[in-house]
């Protein structure tokens, strides 16, 4: 396992440690004791993740047990890269009636089972027939449509808003049923604290941010706030960005050592006031996707294989 570290636009390996197993209890103690032997336990203030059962546990998950070593509530910034290849494998899934749970793909596991039965002499294929290939091009625009939502996906609230809105109202009711349901439970971005994100957003407008600022002031928020939105999709889809604001939301720029000052002034100054500019610049930093650990696995996978690693100890992480 690679434990990373980022900040201000400088990431790092802390270490490789090897692990006992993949729970969560032993994951997190030995991402505790390489932040402990870098002092940085009491640094830590956003942790990015995929969002597997064993890291989001509400009792016992490796986030909450990180969260209880410097005895303070982290940032939950997950991979939005992972959220959305669950939402297309769903989707794909209920357009061709993919079972698989292994590496191969089932569907062409049937065909090539039942290739021994066809008359390999004469036959025909989905090609010829208009009907089938009219369907099938179809579902590929859908699939294609989602692919592009999916690339243009940041740690953006409005965006993720926006995408849920668009599923909800999608003419094809297995896309539909099968994204929504799927999205729906990877909400991170719209919780009480991250919604806060969307006051740096350019494309929010100034109306909206007005309406952000007078909830936060006036809209008693949870004292300890789910890092994950617990709402069903009709109750999303109803709202606007504003309405998912509450005084709690104010923690995320207290994490993040913003000065709160340009909340009392109008959103229309904002790109002139300092302590928005300065706050806007640290969001825009802020890693959303796990590639840093993935870049951190690529380069110990490339150390283990050159003819300098020969020690067990070195091979075994």
């Amino acid at each position: 396992m690679a434990v990373m570290a980022y900040s201000a636009g400088i990431q790092k390996i802390l270490g490789v440690p090897k692990l006992s197993d993949g729970k969560a209890e032993p994951t997190a103690v030995v991402i505790g004791e390489v932040l402990t032997e870098w002092n940085l336990k009491d640094r830590i203030v956003v942790v990015c993740f995929v969002t597997t059962a064993v890291n989001t546990g509400g009792k016992s998950g490796v986030c909450l047990r990180l969260e209880m070593m410097p005895h303070k509530p982290l940032l939950y910034f997950v991979c939005r890269h992972h959220p959305l290849e669950i939402l297309l494998d769903k989707v794909f899934s209920s357009l061709f009636k993919e079972q698989s749970k292994g590496p191969e793909v089932s569907l062409f596991l049937d065909f090539r089972n039942m290739w021994p039965q066809i008359d390999q002499t004469k036959y025909s294929t989905a090609m010829n027939d208009k009907t089938i290939m009219l369907r099938v091009q179809s579902w590929y625009e859908e699939i294609i449509q989602l692919s592009q939502a999916f690339l243009q996906q940041t740690a953006s609230p409005r965006l993720s808003l926006t995408l849920i809105k668009e599923l909800a109202s999608h003419t094809n009711q297995a896309i539909r049923d099968a994204a929504t349901k799927a999205f729906s439970r990877h909400l991170w971005y719209l919780s009480e604290v991250t919604v806060g994100l969307a006051l740096f957003d350019e494309e929010v407008s100034i109306m909206e941010k007005r309406e952000m600022v007078h909830r936060i002031s006036t809209v008693k928020g949870l004292e300890k706030p789910s890092p994950l939105l617990h709402l069903t999709t009709e109750d999303v889809v109803s709202k606007n960005l504003s309405k998912f604001f509450t005084s709690t939301t104010k923690k995320l720029l207290q994490h993040l050592d913003i000065d709160l000052s340009f909340l009392g002034t109008d959103p229309v100054t904002w790109a002139t006031t300092e302590a928005y500019a300065r706050g806007k610049e640290r969001v825009t930093k802020l890693l959303v996707t796990n590639e840093v650990a993935e870049c951190g696995v690529a380069a110990i996978q490339e150390f283990t294989k050159n003819g300098r690693t020969k020690q067990e100890d070195q091979l075994d992480c």
